[in-house]
Parts: structure tokens; sequence; C-alpha cells
């Protein structure tokens, strides 16, 4: 490598790299812009390339860690982490919805689970005992009032029963 002075130019990209603390990655993208003092095949004058990376805010001193990752600030961090979190996120939710459906599978084989339309029908075949016991009941209890009374606790009897049956018949449509 040849020693660079402020009136030597720079003629190998190679001494352009360690003389300003830079990848050769950088070093070529710096010298295929159409801006560059010297182009892309040089030579290269350490005050021109100097104020060149001053001018477009490329600049740091030699040394100073050019190669090394800069620090990132809170906001990318935390984009970066939030966003990684949301990744993993989504593949345990992928994973566990596997998992769920496997144990419905293995459930299913093992003779464990009950075929939905069976409980739907039996369900149906009780509220329909309950609802034909409910209407029975202001004739079953009419005896047990007064004649005086009982067609005014019939008829209550029976808006009461009514009103349970409104009630159960939204039991279906939830």
């Amino acid at each position: 490598m040849s020693e660079v002075t402020e009136n030597k130019p720079i003629t190998i990209k190679r001494d352009l790299c360690r003389i300003f603390d830079v990848s050769p990655t950088t070093a070529y993208a710096w010298t295929m812009r159409r801006d560059f003092p010297g182009g892309s095949k040089g030579p290269w004058y350490k005050d021109q390339v100097e104020a060149f990376l001053k001018q477009t805010k490329h600049y740091e001193a030699p040394g100073k860690g050019r190669r090394r990752a800069k620090p990132r600030d809170d906001a990318a961090v935390s984009g970066y982490v939030d966003l990684a979190e949301k990744i993993a996120q989504r593949k345990f939710d992928k994973l566990d919805e596997e998992a769920r459906k496997l144990k419905l599978d293995n459930d299913e084989k093992a003779g464990l689970l009950v075929p939905r339309d069976d409980v739907a029908q039996e369900f149906a075949i009780h509220c329909l005992r309950i609802k034909e016991r409910l209407e029975a009941m202001p004739d079953e209890l009419q005896m047990e009032f007064p004649a005086e009374y009982r067609q005014q606790w019939r008829t209550r009897l029976e808006d009461k029963v009514r009103l349970i049956l409104v009630e159960m018949a939204a039991w279906a449509e939830q």
C-alpha cells in the first residue's frame, strides 16, 4: 500500500477504503456516484473526497469506526422488536391452532366427542318437554285457588308462562 498525502492521488480503491475506514462495498458505492470527485476509476484526492463526504453527510473522521454498525435509535429498535414479537405471536398462534385441530381430530377418533346434531336434537327435545309442562301449569294449578279467583290467577299464570317461553325462544337465536 502506498503512503497517501494531501497532494498525492489515491489510485487504488483498497487505499480509499483504508484511508476513510470504510468497507469495499461503501467505497464502490461512493465511486459509482456521478458527482464523486475522480469518478469510478480515479485518481482520487483526499481533500476532494473529504469535501464530497462532508457535503453528502457521509463523512466521519478516519478511525471513528465507520465499519461498525451504527447504534439504532430507540424507535428503530422498538419497531424491530414489535415486529419480531408480532411474528413470534403469529407463529405461536398458528402452532396453537394446529395443536387444537390435532387434539380435536384425536378426540373424534377416540369417540370422545358427541356429534353436534345429536346434541342439538337432544336439547330441542328437552326444551319441548319444558314448554309443554309450562303450558299445562295454569290448568293444573287452577284447582288450587278459590273459585272466585281462579280466572284471575289463571290469566296471570298464562302471562308469566308466555314470558318464560319467549325468553326460551331467544336461546335458540344465540
